[in-house]
């Protein structure tokens, strides 16, 4: 997808997180959008700002991870990717394909 589309689909969703505060998935997407237009400090900030009920999820856990990977953030990294490996294994096998985990050692 080429980069002005994630830019309009993260402007997009950012304006659903100030319509529905407490809509966990347009966190999640606004962050995702965001990392791919390269800003991924700012994708880490909304994915944080976003309701309470996300840290209950397995891929905001994931997500995390590879934003804070990417950042340089290793510790918090792993401590994130184990939180979503805990809650479903099936990340395990994400994070082993997964280009913003690369160079992580997985178990």
């Amino acid at each position: 997808m080429e980069q002005e589309e994630w830019n309009a689909a993260s402007e997009t969703a950012r304006l659903l997180c100030l319509k529905a505060e407490d809509e966990p998935e347009f966190f999640l997407r606004a962050a995702y959008c965001l990392h791919e237009t390269g800003d991924t400090l700012a994708a880490c900030n909304q994915l944080l700002r976003g309701p309470k009920t996300l840290f209950e999820m397995a891929i905001f856990h994931y997500n995390l991870a590879c934003y804070l990977w990417t950042l340089g953030e290793g510790p918090r990294a792993r401590s994130h990717l184990k939180q979503a490996i805990d809650m479903d294994e099936s990340y395990l096998e994400s994070a082993r394909e997964d280009r913003d985990l690369a160079g992580m050692e997985l178990s």
